[in-house]
């Protein structure tokens, strides 16, 4: 009867898990970063797309919005990460009639058998290939790739270090648009609340990804020079500024002003951490772009939120812990009393 209580008290905070806000870590801290009015109104627009959505996820409309391509990049002279093949494994396993790409910039191993190889010198930039050319950062220059691959071909755009958890046919199915929230946090480019860019889906030629290039093209020259420099600080908010937030500020600005059906989904579907559970892809932050090249410090910071979001979640399962300990001495007490 113990061990049921005390495993109750832990899995119970799971059980409603359907809630937008739980499924963005509100239970676990993390909403003590939205302060921001503009945040907190964000945040408002998103759930009522989202529980509008609610049936369309239940219920695919089997209306094939989105083409059944899933994009992998690399790029830069390092191998393809060993211990992100299983992670490509997990998508072609879950998606068998799918067609799987990777996009590259030299000619190399693919990590499995059923993927496509894809030279980035092939391919028909629709507005930023002067900017791609450009950069020396190989985490920018992905940046910039995933959204042009996206507005040409559609299709889906994965990291290569998120595996999958389920078929993403009924996202897939049903929407123009999908892409996902980060748990709130921690200044990031001046935002407390942004999109990860690291699991889109999107047909070809879908407004708002063209809208994340325009929002590059504008502002490249701009924030180059305003983060010239070549130290840690002045490449971070370079990358950061330029490609990493753009997604995020054109989809908080047109989102629902079109025709199109498109959906941003809280953290827990692609990028849960610190005691939220992962419901359709698991992301794991590796810093794959800094070991590739020592300027890039984006991943890195990115990484170490994550091990102070994993460190709050292990200090929360103890205080659950303590805390069903204490109430089943208590309940002991109790009971100890009314027999006396």
């Amino acid at each position: 009867m113990k061990v049921f209580f005390f495993f109750f008290l832990i899995a119970a905070p799971l059980l409603a898990f359907d809630d937008f806000d739980q499924c963005m870590g509100k239970e676990s801290g993390f909403y003590r970063y939205l302060q921001k009015p503009e945040d907190l109104a964000c945040l408002t627009r998103f759930r009522e797309i989202y529980e509008r959505s609610e049936d369309l996820l239940a219920h695919p409309s089997g209306e094939g919005k989105i083409p059944r391509v899933v994009h992998f990049i690399w790029l830069g002279p390092r191998p393809f990460p060993l211990e992100s093949v299983e992670n490509v494994r997990t998508w072609v396993e879950l998606h068998p009639d799918w067609t799987f790409k990777l996009w590259t910039d030299r000619d190399r191993h693919l990590p499995c058998a059923q993927m496509q190889k894809v030279l980035v010198e092939s391919f028909s930039f629709h507005l930023l290939e002067k900017e791609y050319r450009s950069s020396k950062n190989w985490g920018e220059k992905a940046d910039i790739l995933r959204y042009e691959i996206l507005f040409r071909e559609g299709g889906i755009y994965v990291d290569h270090d998120a595996n999958c958890l389920c078929s993403f046919l009924p996202l897939a199915d049903s929407f123009d648009l999908f892409c996902g929230l980060e748990a709130p946090h921690p200044l990031l480019a001046g935002q407390n609340l942004t999109l990860g860019n690291g699991v889109i889906g999107a047909r070809s030629g879908h407004p708002l990804i063209e809208e994340t290039l325009k929002k590059i093209a504008s502002r490249w020259e701009r924030i180059g020079h305003a983060f010239r420099g070549e130290d840690g600080f002045n490449r971070t908010e370079r990358v950061l500024n330029r490609t990493y937030t753009a997604l995020t500020e054109a989809v908080k600005e047109n989102i629902g002003k079109g025709e199109t059906r498109d959906l941003v989904l809280p953290a827990a579907y692609f990028f849960a951490k610190g005691g939220i559970p992962s419901l359709y892809s698991r992301h794991f932050y590796r810093n794959a772009w800094a070991d590739d090249d020592p300027q890039d410090a984006l991943q890195g910071h990115m990484k170490r939120i994550h091990k102070i979001e994993q460190k709050i979640k292990r200090v929360h399962i103890l205080l659950v812990a303590i805390l069903g300990i204490q109430l089943i001495w208590l309940g002991f007490r109790l009971k100890k009393r009314k027999k006396a």
